[in-house]
This record gives structure tokens, C-alpha cells and sequence, in this order.
């Protein structure tokens, strides 16, 4: 039941600790409680080389590999489904009984009147009634654009934020169950184990009050398992999607083109190609518009406010 299994068991079981420790709110912590950095980072770092080390270059074996009773994978979609309900339930409670917090989804929210009113979004945004204060939209399409339905449709912008951040655990909750089906219970359990703690162990119930980059969060493992499949130009166009949400992101297309030229070098240049084409696709009616705002925003302004109230 249990062979070959433990490659995948050990790499999950290393996200599951990476994820743990880098995004948990252990890490958040001050003085004197604050962990040691550098034992978390050594910690952080062994998870990392069990991923790496443990990598499978096969494909996954999609057959059964044993009688598991029926009752195993309807117990773990149960619990799923459970989970899932009670902790979207308790972050829809923090959002209707709080105000936004942070200037993020207050950004956007004037960002999006402002797009829907027929006008460019990419613009300074001067003393709102809940940011008093000067600010610029310094997020991309992919970003902001996913709110526009939740402007139309009137509903709280956090509404989009909580579908953002439930996409990866239910996705998680589906691998168990299906692990789980195939009888590959050590598989299903460390899916299980991840699923929990994506659920609790991010900060999620205060996040959600500000939260504004969930909405790109389900890109994160698609990109990934484009990535794992070499599926090398589709990657390349997920990449570009990310781009185009969050500038940040172009931290990414060095580290794609090099795994690119290392496994498949002919496809090196359209890669390229399609990453730049999809990240001008998106922005080229925003440029057309105002490119000089855009600048502002999103070069300019943002490294700057980030340097000064973040970092």
C-alpha cells in the first residue's frame, strides 16, 4: 500500500514545515518572544533541500493501489468540506464586523469606481473619507481587476479576498480525497496535514481585513505545476499573468528562463517572448491611456512607500 510513497510523503511533509515556519505567526513575533532567524532559516533551508532532494522525475502512478474501503475517501471529503465551511465561516464573520484595515482594498475599491466610472484607475487618489492621505494604485490588472466584480455587484471587496484564500485548501482537501481513494493513505495524510495547515497556520482572520494579493494566490500553483510538468511555455504565460498582478513578481521570469535554457534551451527565447507579450497585452490599454501614470504608480511610488513603511 505504502511503496514508493515516500518521496511524496517527505516533500509534502517539507512544504508543510516550510510553510509553517516562514509563513506562521510564530515568524511575527517581537522581542522577547521573537524565534531564533537563524535557526528557522536553517530549518527553513532542510525543508527546501527535502523538496528538492526528494523530487520525483516519474510520472505519478493515477491507479489504484489497493482496496481501500469507500468509506476512507468519503470520510476525508467530509472533513474537507467541514473544514473548509467552518474556517470560511469565521472569516466571513471578522469581515462584516470589521473595517477595512490598511489602505490596500481602500485603494482598490477607489481604484475600481474610478474604472467603472470610464476613467483610468492609474491615478492619485487624494484624502478618502477612511485614508486621509494621499496614494496611488501601484497594482496591475490581474490585481485589482478580479474587485471589479465585487463593485459591481455590491458586495464587500473581502468577499473576493476569502475566495482567494480558500482556493489553494480546497484544492488540497480534493488531492486528500482523492489520495485517499487511490489508497494512498501516507499521500492522503500529508495532503491532509498541509490542507490543516494552510488553514491555521497563516494569519488569515486579521489578513483578511487588508487582504488584496489572494486574488493572484490561485496562479501560485498552477504556475507551479506547469513548472513540474515542463510544460514550459504555458508556464511562461501563467508567469506573465502573475506579472501583470503584481510587479513584484518579475523576480520570477530570470529564475523561469534559467530552468528553461537548463531542461528544454529552444524553447528559451518563446518563453521569453510570451511572458513580455502577455505583460503587454494586459498593460498596453492602461500605457495607451496614461503611461506616465502607471510609471508613478507602479515604479516610482511604490519601491519607495514600500522602503519607507514596510521595510
Amino acid at each position: 500500500m505504502f511503496s514508493g510513497q515516500w518521496p511524496d510523503v517527505c516533500r509534502l511533509a517539507a512544504l508543510t514545515v516550510g510553510i509553517l515556519l516562514f509563513l506562521g505567526p510564530l515568524s511575527a513575533r517581537t522581542a522577547p518572544y521573537a524565534p531564533s532567524y537563524p535557526l528557522l532559516t536553517i530549518i527553513f533551508a532542510a525543508a527546501i533541500g527535502t523538496i528538492v532532494f526528494t523530487w520525483s522525475r516519474t510520472s505519478a502512478n493515477l491507479s489504484l493501489e489497493s482496496n481501500t474501503h469507500r468509506t476512507v475517501p468519503i470520510a476525508a471529503a467530509a472533513l474537507s468540506a467541514a473544514l473548509l465551511i467552518y474556517f470560511a465561516q469565521r472569516w466571513v464573520d471578522v469581515m462584516l464586523w470589521n473595517a477595512y484595515r490598511a489602505d490596500m482594498l481602500i485603494i482598490i475599491r477607489e481604484a475600481t469606481q474610478r474604472f467603472l466610472d470610464g476613467q483610468n484607475p492609474y491615478f492619485t487618489y487624494r484624502n478618502t473619507y477612511d485614508a486621509p492621505w494621499d496614494f496611488v494604485l501601484s497594482y496591475g490588472p490581474l490585481l485589482w481587476g478580479p474587485f471589479v466584480v465585487a463593485q459591481l455587484l455590491q458586495m464587500d471587496m473581502r468577499v473576493v479576498t476569502i475566495v482567494g484564500e480558500l482556493f489553494v485548501p480546497i484544492w488540497c482537501g480534493v488531492a486528500m480525497t482523492v489520495e485517499a481513494a487511490r489508497g494512498r493513505l501516507f499521500s492522503a495524510a500529508a495532503w491532509g496535514v498541509l490542507f490543516v495547515i494552510v488553514l491555521v497556520s497563516l494569519d488569515v482572520p486579521d489578513y483578511t481585513l487588508m487582504g488584496h494579493t489572494p486574488v493572484y494566490w490561485p496562479l501560485l500553483p498552477l504556475f507551479a505545476a506547469l513548472v513540474t510538468r515542463r510544460q514550459w511555455l504555458w508556464a511562461a504565460f501563467a508567469l506573465g499573468l502573475l506579472v501583470a498582478a503584481r510587479s513584484t513578481m518579475v523576480a520570477l521570469v530570470p529564475v523561469l528562463l534559467i530552468a528553461v535554457w537548463a531542461n528544454d534551451r529552444r524553447r528559451a527565447l518563446p518563453a521569453f517572448a510570451i511572458v513580455s507579450a502577455t505583460v503587454l497585452l494586459l498593460f498596453s490599454p492602461f500605457l495607451i491611456w496614461d503611461a506616465y501614470a502607471i510609471w508613478d504608480g507602479m515604479v516610482a511610488t511604490y519601491p519607495r512607500v514600500m522602503k519607507q513603511v514596510v521595510w
